[in-house]
């Protein structure tokens, strides 16, 4: 059975485009869209903005095999943060704020664009239920306008279950949340290590409402 899908904003700007890829027998089958349900599976609390914001090395046995690292805070709290880490906090705080305001949602922002290069980079990290795959239409009838009825269905994404072993989209159903956030600080690390940034001093970081 097929079943409608989400509104994602860019099959809402360009619904085009985007049937173009999903349909197309070459893209297709290498394309992988990320729900917002598994976006929702990853959310930046005040735990992880804290120790994204000082550095650590949590699960290293999860990517390297070495059992031999304990899960630890590299840096202690008190340790400056580093310019790209302070950005990277205000940028997550400042969602985790709108998120609560706008959503109720509390706990924590949830992050699309970077599991989307996850979804690239490590896909190993997403769970596709043993290789489900998917054929992915999106309505292109209507018109752009902001009259409801003139819109009608342009942009909404249907979604149907092809049978195991036939090429469609990847639509992961969940993901390593400890592994994203791993490869996260990953990142992080080597932004650190090759970043122009100036050192920010501690007033400015307190002022940025970073520590």
């Amino acid at each position: 059975m097929s079943k409608f899908g989400l509104h994602p904003d860019n099959s809402q700007c360009d619904p085009e485009a985007a049937q173009s890829i999903f349909t197309n027998p070459i893209l297709a089958p290498k394309t992988t869209l990320i729900p917002l349900d598994v976006t929702h599976q990853v959310l930046g609390t005040a735990e992880v903005r804290h120790s994204l914001l000082y550095g650590y090395d949590p699960w290293a046995s999860i990517v390297t095999g070495d059992d031999s690292h304990d899960t630890q805070v590299v840096l202690a709290s008190g340790a400056k943060p580093s310019p790209v880490r302070a950005l990277f906090a205000q940028i997550l705080s400042f969602f985790a704020h709108t998120y609560a305001e706008v959503f109720a949602l509390t706990s924590g922002p949830p992050l699309h664009d970077p599991l989307a290069v996850a979804a690239a980079i490590e896909p190993e990290t997403f769970n596709d239920a043993g290789g489900e795959r998917f054929l992915v239409d999106v309505v292109t009838e209507g018109v752009h306008a902001t009259d409801k009825a003139s819109v009608s269905e342009l942009g909404r994404t249907k979604v149907t279950k092809l049978p195991m072993g036939q090429p469609g989209v990847r639509i992961p159903r969940g993901l390593d949340v400890t592994r994203f956030w791993y490869l996260t600080e990953l990142a992080l690390r080597s932004a650190d290590a090759t970043t122009p940034m100036a050192e920010v001093s501690w007033g400015k970081l307190r002022e940025g409402g970073v520590v």
